[in-house]
């Protein structure tokens, strides 16, 4: 029989450990783990073989040889893989359970104590509202973790760190309470708390960072999730002294946005994004990326200030011309073309060349943008569908009471995409 038991070993120190750890470790004949792990479970607890390797391709090789090797005496082969924290948090655990499994193991799998349940015990705080994010060996998206949630745990250990986490808060402004764990359980333990933008002061204080911390981010104020397209007036257009950014309005927003569908999980690219107010509802919408290109500084400053007021984090800023600066960019899913300075073709070329199956809306306020759209999709072989959208608002005039409808441009949101 081949018999396995991949056991999470708890927070860091041996007195961590479960009872029913403890009992799957002293009865296994190999222990495999990485070596810092294995320290951890300590020498006098292991009475078997022990196996160094953080690698579950290894660990499952090594498994299969020692099952060999007991086959061939007749004895059953009885083996343990210890993991730091807990087996079903971010672990080893769910890789090497896959392949062992395929080879026809009998897997147990043993829960141990999570830093996310160690370090909200140690702050005196529940963690069912936690969003809980792994930058561990991997990357994740800061902005889009924190965006939409109120509290969010990290578990570090990549080229995300705490020190990457703190001065993304303070570069894009976010008032938050921040708190730091090293070496949690150890006796050189750290936890480390303080506030970014106290006083409207955002810099990064002095604090304890080793590789492997954990972080809470506790975002201060309203978190206002899938709330719609915004109001005109909420968006910053300019200073009085300089000309006044163009936007593309509410109404033609809230259609531009449904015919893009963002789902979880995309990439969208808003091309001329002016004041920013099509990347920022898009960054609102859904758990997504949003990376925003503007070439005029003005209206890259008036897009980085409401990117800001609207604390749309998982919206990045490109400042540069499309083309060129697309080449930069992961690819799309979908995208937003508002503004294109005669260089459509070439960035649906890019667009599409990145990701056959892309999703892609045009703003035309002119016949020409319009007709150019079309032509490109008969060149290119593309879907093409057109909606104009004519919006009328009301207005009361200073000098009579009444209320008249006042219109604006017409509009007309072109949708480009492959032929099924």
């Amino acid at each position: 029989m081949k018999k396995c038991f991949l056991v999470g070993v708890g927070t860091g120190s041996f007195s961590f450990l479960t009872l029913e750890a403890v009992k799957c470790v002293e009865s296994s004949a190999l222990v495999a783990g990485a070596k810092r792990v294995l320290e951890c479970v300590g020498t006098d607890l292991i009475n078997g073989e022990q196996f160094a390797s953080f690698s579950s391709e290894e660990i499952a090789k090594e498994f299969e040889r020692f099952a060999r090797e007991k086959e061939k005496i007749g004895e059953n082969a009885v083996c343990c893989a210890v993991f730091s924290g807990d087996s079903g948090f971010f672990s080893g655990a769910k890789s090497l359970e896959k392949i062992l499994l395929a080879d026809e193991w009998r897997v147990e799998i043993v829960p141990g104590i999570s830093s996310v349940q160690y370090f909200a015990a140690k702050l005196f705080q529940s963690w069912e509202d936690w969003n809980l994010v792994s930058a561990h060996g991997t990357d994740c998206d800061i902005g889009m973790e924190i965006a939409f949630s109120k509290k969010t745990f990290f578990l570090t250990g990549g080229s995300v760190s705490a020190k990457t986490i703190a001065h993304f808060l303070c570069e894009n402004r976010v008032r938050s309470k921040m708190f730091v764990g090293s070496r949690l359980s150890y006796a050189d333990e750290s936890i480390t708390q303080f506030e970014i933008g106290e006083g409207d002061s955002f810099f990064v204080p002095e604090f304890e960072d080793d590789s492997l911390s954990v972080v809470l981010v506790e975002r201060l104020g309203n978190v206002v999730l899938h709330a719609g397209s915004l109001p005109d007036e909420a968006f910053f257009r300019g200073s009085s002294k300089d000309a006044v950014i163009p936007m593309t309005k509410r109404v033609v927003r809230a259609a531009a946005v449904s015919f893009l569908a963002p789902c979880d999980g995309e990439v969208f690219w808003d091309i001329g994004s002016g004041s920013g107010a099509i990347s920022v509802d898009l960054a609102r919408s859904a758990r997504i990326c949003v990376h925003s290109v503007e070439k005029n500084e003005a209206a890259f400053l008036v897009s980085k200030e409401n990117r800001a007021r609207f604390c749309a984090l998982n919206m990045t800023l490109h400042f540069g011309e499309a083309p060129k600066i697309l080449a930069l960019l992961p690819t799309p899913d979908a995208v937003f073309v508002g503004g294109s300075n005669g260089k459509l073709l070439e960035i649906l070329d890019e667009a599409f060349s990145r990701n056959p199956s892309v999703r892609t809306v045009v703003s035309c306020i002119t016949v020409e943008t319009l007709a150019g759209c079309r032509s490109i999709a008969d060149s290119r072989g593309l879907s093409f569908s057109a909606v104009q959208i004519s919006v009328a608002s009301s207005s009361v005039p200073k000098s009579a009471n009444v209320t008249l409808m006042k219109a604006e441009n017409p509009v007309w949101l072109v949708t480009l995409c492959a032929k099924k």
